[in-house]
């Protein structure tokens, strides 16, 4: 594995091995992956220009915590609040880098990676949180749930957990992590347009489903919070009960 730069190289270099070790070479295979640049250009150490891992986690910390600021963060403690701002922080640089082709260089833009409603790693993580605020509020049930028409939100959001193995096993056939990354934002996606259009959890209102139609959705909440942390721990991401 090296930078695509040097692509050409080993093209070269497993042309030769062909001729002289026939057999090597048929197991041996160049993985190049693509440079990550800052968003003003290529990072340099000979003009200064270049960032450290510690740094950039330090910098996604401090975004998250603007962002809990702004939205509300007094119900956490500051152990909560840094365990949240840490693990936010981790999941924005990783899927930032992992949801791009390997091949392919990277723009790193801190702003973009740390959002709460774009393609990133900690809106991810906010609707398995969502997932598992709805399943808390839920009270136990022992009825089964009974075969029922599904509407166009819960039969969307069905189909895309079932395609979560053939997902996996695309990407590591390919190498191609951005495969899960790409399938976990558009279940999201899908999650949210659920959540937004359809009441989960039955209440005394005239409009409330069911409770055959509630514990579907219900069972549909946690199957959505499975994969998705199925698919982050895949990724090396932490999920967090709560955000």
């Amino acid at each position: 594995m090296t930078g695509n730069e040097q692509s050409e190289y080993f093209k070269v270099m497993l042309a030769a091995l062909a001729e002289i070790n026939p057999d090597l070479a048929s197991r041996t295979r160049h993985m190049p992956f693509g440079m990550v640049r800052l968003t003003t250009g290529k990072m340099s150490s000979r003009t200064g220009d270049v960032i450290t891992a510690d740094w950039l986690i330090e910098q996604a910390k401090k975004s998250i915590y603007k962002i809990l600021d702004k939205n509300g963060s007094s119900r956490y403690s500051p152990t909560e609040k840094d365990d949240i701002a840490q693990k936010a922080a981790i999941a924005a640089i990783k899927y930032s880098m992992l949801r791009v082709n390997a091949i392919s260089d990277i723009a790193f833009d801190i702003e973009a990676s740390v959002s709460f409603e774009g393609d990133s790693g900690p809106y991810l993580q906010y609707t398995y949180a969502r997932c598992k605020s709805v399943l808390r509020k839920a009270s136990s049930r022992s009825k089964e749930i009974q075969s029922l028409a599904l509407n166009l939100e819960e039969r969307n959001l069905a189909r895309s957990i079932m395609q979560f193995p053939d997902v996996v096993a695309e990407a590591a056939t390919n190498f191609s992590p951005n495969t899960i990354c790409t399938y976990l934002f558009h279940l999201a996606q899908e999650f949210n347009l659920f959540y937004a259009k359809h009441q989960i959890l039955p209440s005394d209102s005239p409009n409330s489903p069911s409770t055959h139609s509630s514990l579907t959705r219900l069972a549909l909440t946690a199957a959505t919070a499975q994969v998705i942390k199925n698919g982050l721990y895949l990724l090396g991401i932490e999920t967090m009960e709560q955000m």
